[in-house]
């Protein structure tokens, strides 16, 4: 198994390889990595894969040369597409296991769709991208398309209500009680809750992209471009708790974070650079990386923390089990 420690006063990467006597033997690349993670080529093509809330299925965008859109791979059958056309890589399960929320591309106005697993599609909103929804179900919270604000609508249709008329890429908490959205752009980012119940929204002193909720709703994790003196700028991953503001640094060199249902870890991206990067699994207050894969990025996990599905360099949809 090897593992990474990542020194954040130094901004340079300790390499601490703990290898068995079969190690020895068969060398720590790949092989290495199966000692506690299986590798599985799930698809040969297909981008930005997202479990299923039940773990049965992944959805991914691509194109097998005969057919571009968003596909559906079921385990125990295999891939078929969903949605023949145009689309973004924006797509939303729904917390019930049997609809995808996604836009199509257009410019400033994007139509926002709702696509159940037997192909049956709805216009949800004519002008709407980033869509997530709300933990039981019953609404779908956006960016409008032409960036006005955030809204909520009901996934049954009506008239959409104004969250804020600033901000992109609204995520709803897990314990359904905030939104979180962001302001700005590159190293200048900032986050803003919104909260259900009282509908007040409260900014917190930094933010960033691909940023997602930790499973209990108390903090986000978040890639963030920033200076360090000694080694220029980085993509950084770093955590905050959305009420007492505080704000950590995990890991230096890294990109795409995603958190475990579990809440006890976080996969990544490492871009350090050097040998061992990849795809990597930190405590989700920090510490050594353990490496899921040396070849790997934008992950998702399955319900139970143990699967990550993600893309690779190689083309495909891949699948890491935990042993």
């Amino acid at each position: 198994m090897a593992r990474f420690l990542n020194d954040n006063r130094c901004g340079f990467y300790t390499l601490v390889l703990i290898c068995t006597f079969a190690l020895l033997i068969f060398g720590c690349g790949d092989e290495g990595e199966k000692e506690d993670w299986s590798i599985d080529r799930l698809t040969t093509f297909g981008n930005s894969p997202k479990f299923s809330p039940d773990g049965s299925m992944v959805v991914f965008g691509g194109d097998d040369g005969e057919s571009e859109g968003i596909w559906i791979y079921t385990f125990g059958s295999g891939s078929e597409i969903l949605y023949e056309g145009a689309f973004n890589y924006d797509y939303a399960w729904s917390p019930g296991n049997d609809e995808i929320a996604f836009s199509e591309p257009g410019g400033t106005l994007r139509k926002l769709w709702i696509i159940n697993l037997d192909g049956n599609i709805t216009l949800l909103i004519e002008n709407g991208r980033n869509p997530s929804w709300s933990p039981d179900g019953s609404e779908i919270v956006y960016q409008d398309g032409s960036g006005t604000g955030v809204y909520m609508i009901s996934v049954s249709g009506g008239s959409p209500a104004l969250v804020s008329s600033y901000g992109e890429i609204p995520r709803w908490a897990p314990d359904g009680e905030n939104i979180a959205f962001r302001t700005g752009s590159g190293a200048n980012y900032l986050f803003h809750i919104y909260n259900i119940d009282s509908g007040t929204i409260t900014q917190l002193n930094t933010g960033g992209a691909n940023f997602n909720w930790s499973p209990d709703g108390n903090s986000l994790v978040f890639e963030i471009y920033e200076s360090v003196s000694s080694t220029g700028y980085y993509f950084n991953i770093r955590r905050i708790e959305i009420t007492g503001y505080s704000d950590e640094l995990l890991w230096q060199g890294g990109t795409d974070p995603k958190w475990s249902p579990i809440g006890g870890s976080i996969a990544f991206r490492s871009i350090s650079g050097f040998s061992g990067s990849g795809l990597l699994l930190i405590p989700s207050n920090g510490g050594a990386g353990e490496q899921i894969t040396n070849n790997g990025y934008l992950p998702s996990f399955g319900p139970n923390g143990e699967r990550v599905v993600f893309s690779r360099t190689e083309n495909g949809i891949w699948l890491a089990t935990q042993n």
